[in-house]
């Protein structure tokens, strides 16, 4: 087997249980992730404009991102099946593409495999990449580090050896990540420009008409989707701008505030909180690098992070997943610092021949061995919002009777609040499981003696308990309590 696949072979190995492990155990999630789902299963029943997600039937304007994400999702689950891992596997996949293809570019093409293989040990173990709203759920977040990354890299490449093959496919990355979240794609590009200013080779850069090209396709292509999105679904730019520019930048979203440090705080304490205090060692070894391809991509990258986490923390709306595509560029960081440590002993071991190996290898199994065993117990135990307890304890139920383990049919199901995740269950049953939704001030006109209602609000149980309704507690399922008319 040649090195090359070796080291795939190892990235593999590494990355298989954090991002493929446990995939589909938890129900799906409330909010972003089941309104992908409800989009992408609409989208799979046979949408009237592929150009259109639909949410409830109607035109999606609430959800404004660009539908690439909803035609994967909805291709999966026509080739796996309606259920949670067809949906959340387009995010893990693409996270495994996104580590095989860092193996790649900074193994393969800069030279440094054992660079690579490193900053993919770092990503995977850091709980801001792999978690809710990040590789673990079907939401945009994967997919657009996917691309940010690509195209990152791809830019790099160009400048660093000026094929046109790097240029176009960064462009097309560029396009795709778009595609895939909007404006949040491009929060990378003007860091990329600033380096290309500052580099050596500016003036052949600037100069090649090829530059000019790709940007002119990638306009074409995005523009193109969000003109013709607006023709058949007027109105739609007017959503974007609320939503997405002026709505999430310029003004607090739904409450979602937080202060200049929201997201360092975050860092600090969970999201990558096993790494951080190496950054600024990351820096130091990667600028001190012998290597003059290291002491640029450190600089790259560098920018990069800062500009995108200035970006992100400047804005009035804030949610702890936005910092999610600085994580591939911050486990390079933290990579050169342990890789220079690698080195170092690598070359102090150099004269005990057989066991050279031995203190590099071990010193890299002592570096991983907690952070990898915490995320395989985040994995093995998922954590759940406290504020989302009871809507998932319902979740549970009905995935549970979607896959046959219980039988709830005829049962009446209870909420008053928005719950997309509980909808989707009902669509995804396509008439094998007959259970239909009901209001709770619907419960005393469209019931009937012998009716099982199933209640997973405290809220609601004790306003309905309030009301003296003919009912009584007969069984609980996961928090759910099973109420019987008599």
């Amino acid at each position: 087997m040649k090195k090359a696949h070796w080291g795939y072979l190892i990235v593999a190995m590494i990355i298989a249980v954090p991002l493929f492990g446990n995939l589909d155990r938890l129900p799906l999630l409330e909010w972003d992730e089941s309104r992908l789902a409800t989009n992408s299963l609409e989208m799979l029943g046979g949408s009237r404009n592929l150009l259109v997600p639909t949410f409830g039937g109607v035109p999606d304007m609430w959800n404004c991102k660009p539908p690439f994400l909803i035609w994967i999702q909805a291709l999966s689950m026509k080739a796996f099946g309606i259920n949670e891992l067809a949906l959340r596997l387009p995010s893990a996949v693409a996270a495994s593409i996104l580590c095989l293809f860092l193996f790649w570019s900074v193994g393969l093409k800069l030279r440094k495999p054992v660079l690579a293989i490193i900053a993919c040990a770092v990503l995977v173990t850091s709980e801001g990449y792999v978690s809710t709203h990040g590789t673990r759920t079907a939401d945009y977040d994967s997919m657009l580090t996917l691309f940010t990354t690509m195209y990152g890299m791809l830019f790099f490449l160009f400048f660093e050896e000026r094929k046109l093959k790097y240029l176009y496919a960064a462009f097309a990355c560029l396009g795709l990540g778009v595609l895939t979240k909007g404006v949040a794609a491009m929060f990378f590009t003007p860091a990329i420009f600033m380096y290309a200013l500052v580099s050596q080779k500016r003036r052949s850069i600037f100069r090649s008409r090829h530059l000019y090209i790709g940007a002119s396709l990638f306009l074409m292509v995005s523009l193109g989707y969000y003109l013709l999105r607006e023709h058949y679904n007027p109105g739609y730019l007017k959503a974007v701008y609320d939503n997405e520019l002026g709505g999430r930048f310029a003004k607090v979203n739904e409450d979602h505030v937080g202060p200049w440090d929201y997201y360092l705080e975050f860092m600090i304490s969970w999201r990558f909180n096993f790494w951080i205090y190496t950054l600024p060692f990351g820096v130091i070894a990667g600028a001190r690098s012998k290597s003059p391809t290291i002491q640029k991509l450190t600089l790259y990258t560098s920018l990069l992070v800062l500009f995108f986490f200035t970006v992100i923390s400047t804005a009035k709306t804030k949610l702890d997943w936005y910092d999610m595509p600085m994580y591939p560029w911050l486990s390079l960081i933290v990579g050169f610092f342990i890789y220079a440590v690698y080195q170092y002993l690598l070359v102090a071991a150099g004269r005990l021949k057989d066991a050279k190996w031995l203190a590099p290898l071990s010193f890299l199994v002592f570096v991983f061995i907690v952070p990898y065993r915490a995320i395989y117990h985040s994995i093995v135990n998922p954590a759940i919002d406290f504020w989302s307890v009871e809507n998932m304890n319902m979740g549970y139920m009905l995935k549970d009777a979607k896959d046959k383990k219980i039988n709830i049919d005829g049962y009446k199901l209870v909420w008053d609040d928005y719950a997309p995740n509980l909808e989707w269950y009902l669509m995804a049953y396509d008439g094998r499981v007959w259970v239909s939704h009901l209001r709770s001030d619907q419960i005393q006109t469209q019931t009937k003696s012998g009716d099982k209602i199933a209640i997973f609000k405290t809220g609601t149980r004790r306003h309905v308990e309030a009301q003296d309704y003919p009912l009584k507690p007969v069984d609980s399922y996961h928090g759910v309590i099973i109420y019987q008319v008599y």
